[in-house]
């Protein structure tokens, strides 16, 4: 029986799962029956990498779980960053049926980094391998043996115990990430083995950070800055980045209105008119990553916010890629069932993209060729993150079938760092062996950039809060409205993205040359609404619908906070006068 959250007050820790196995039957499909809230298959859904359920051998009760050759089975845990936690189970492995293994992985999608492989071997010998070393244990064959994994986010402490004695113990990031994502049984080539009474406990319980945003204080205005100040009031430090993104009807200037082309792949900027971002900058070679039973294999490059806005891309269209494309064949029949997909803002609890926004199916021209995949509706490129690239589905190796789809520009000196990811069918990891083969092609008219944040990433310290300057650009603009939103994203799992709509009236000065902006924040809005300019704001009134008079101030400066928690819920009509120009908006209070 599977128990979910059960405290356990004598210990001040809590039982977050366990399963006896007892509730299924012997000869069921492990996963399949099983609760899909925390077991799931390498590929979800995969009958091939599914265990059974058996009678031959049980720790407890009648059943364990059998794990064969390519049985390929996920434990999830979250993605949790602090905490202690304890992951035990009890293994069955007989002699001469090619031993066990299992692994810790980072992240609860599975591919992404592992802490460790432990492989039991069938002569009673077994290693953990970490920091790219062995570290040999031994146990005891055709008995069942517990196994118990310490994991101390903590201390960054990792301890391993074979029937209560300890087997290992080390820094548990060992170069790389303080997580803890999932365990993975997988049995490999030749191997046969059982498990039985798998508990997760956790001794002291996960922090994570907790992001609070002062919306009162986000806007400036044209003269003097204005400061969004981001609070941490968890324990792990907060992660963020904050971007501005624009709507597809912003105004542009006349100075920039002419269309331009870009190719999105490499980070070298040309003239502004003819914007060329080529990735590979070297001859292309293809490369494989083989793999035992079918599974769906991605390969995908990122841009971020500063890069597209750089590259004069926010504000296109992204219309086709050129993908690089290896050997589409195998036993001598053609894969045919490739596909471009394009996926939204990445948030920065896991890595890799967002959810796909735009694909299209293709068939490759030919073996190791460039294709050019168009999209049936372009993507407007808003400035938010950029992810593109193809997947196609490998149908699993023999002795004499290989793949090779995927492509590099083979020039890992010229590599841009942290934009080529690939997938194994699950989680994403960055890839180092060089530029993937991807070209975007987008075309249109680059929006102007006339919000910005600095700093623009860090990091906020438990307890602690950071300034965060923004301000605004009017060199560019038109005379109009202009819509915009500050994204906030973070690492907090309760408030992973906040989007922050900003609107500024831009209006030409009657006196002089200058114009004049005016900035309202945020609208709707239900307790404060921020009024700013690069000019001295005279007088402010607000009517309701009916005409009615409901708020008259005279600022005298540049920036006027309204609290209107008082009024009803409706349409507001805010005349704002500066030292020579006046506009009328309309405020939401809901």
């Amino acid at each position: 029986m599977a128990v979910l959250f059960v405290s356990s007050l004598s210990f001040a820790q809590t039982t977050l799962f366990e399963d006896d196995i007892e509730s299924f039957t012997a000869g069921d499909t492990f996963v399949e029956n099983a609760d899909q809230n925390w077991w799931t298959t390498w590929t979800p859904g995969s009958v091939v990498e599914d265990a059974v359920i058996s009678s031959d051998y049980a720790h407890s009760g009648s059943n364990s779980v059998l794990f064969a050759p390519n049985d390929d089975v996920i434990l999830k845990f979250g993605d949790r960053a602090s905490g202690k936690y304890e992951i035990s189970f009890w293994i069955y492995v007989e002699s001469g049926q090619g031993g066990a293994y299992f692994n810790l992985q980072k992240y609860e999608e599975p591919g992404i980094e592992w802490a460790f492989n432990c492989v039991f071997n069938d002569d009673g010998t077994g290693n953990l391998e970490y920091s790219g070393s062995d570290h040999a244990f031994s146990f005891s064959l055709d008995q069942w043996v517990e196994i118990k994994n310490e994991v101390d986010l903590d201390n960054d402490l990792y301890k391993m115990y074979i029937d209560k004695e300890l087997a290992d113990e080390h820094q548990y990031s060992a170069g790389g990430e303080n997580r803890l994502g999932c365990i993975d049984f997988y049995g490999d080539a030749g191997m046969d083995f059982y498990i039985d009474d798998v508990k997760v406990v956790e001794v002291i319980a996960s922090t994570p950070p907790a992001a609070g945003v002062d919306l009162t204080e986000i806007i400036t205005n044209g003269t003097a800055n204005s400061i969004l100040n981001l609070e941490n009031t968890g324990v792990e430090d907060l992660y963020f980045h904050i971007y501005p993104t624009y709507s597809q009807t912003v105004t542009k200037s006349e100075a920039n209105t002419n269309p331009t082309t870009v190719q999105l792949g490499s980070f070298e900027k040309g003239e502004k008119e003819e914007i060329v971002l080529q990735l590979l900058t070297g001859d292309v070679s293809y490369f494989t990553i083989s793999t035992e039973t079918e599974r769906v294999m991605r390969e995908v490059i990122k841009f971020t916010p500063e890069q597209l806005d750089d590259f004069g891309a926010i504000g296109t269209e992204l219309n086709a890629v050129v993908c690089f494309v290896g050997e589409t064949q195998q036993d001598g029949t053609p894969i045919t069932d490739f596909k471009l997909s394009v996926y939204d803002r990445e948030d920065l609890l896991s890595p890799g993209p967002g959810a796909v926004i735009a694909e299209k199916t293709f068939t490759p021209s030919e073996e190791y060729s460039q294709t050019l995949v168009t999209f049936d509706e372009p993507v407007y490129i808003a400035g938010r993150y950029l992810w593109f690239g193809f997947q196609y589905t490998d149908p699993g190796y023999s002795d004499t079938d290989t793949i090779f789809a995927f492509s590099y520009d083979g020039n890992e000196s010229g590599m841009v760092e942290g934009s080529n990811w690939i997938s194994l069918g699950v989680g994403w990891r960055s890839d180092v062996g060089g530029n993937l083969g991807l070209i975007g092609m987008a075309s249109g008219t680059p929006a102007v950039n006339w919000l910005s944040v600095s700093p623009s990433n860090g990091s906020v310290a438990a307890n602690d809060n950071e300034d965060i300057t923004v301000s605004f650009d009017l060199t560019e603009l038109a005379t109009g409205v202009h819509e915009a939103n500050l994204t906030v994203a973070t690492n907090d799992p309760e408030n992973t993205f906040y989007d922050l709509p900003v609107t500024l009236d831009v209006l030409e000065g009657i006196e002089n040359t200058k114009n004049i902006g005016i900035m309202t924040y945020p609208n709707p809005t239900k307790d404060m609404l921020t009024i700013v300019s690069n000019y001295v704001i005279t007088n402010i009134t607000a009517t309701n619908i009916n005409g009615q008079q409901v708020y008259n101030s005279t600022p005298n400066s540049e920036k006027q906070e309204v609290n209107i928690d008082n009024l009803p819920d409706g349409i507001y009509m805010f005349t704002i006068k500066t030292e020579n120009q006046t506009v009328t908006k309309k405020i939401i209070v809901k």
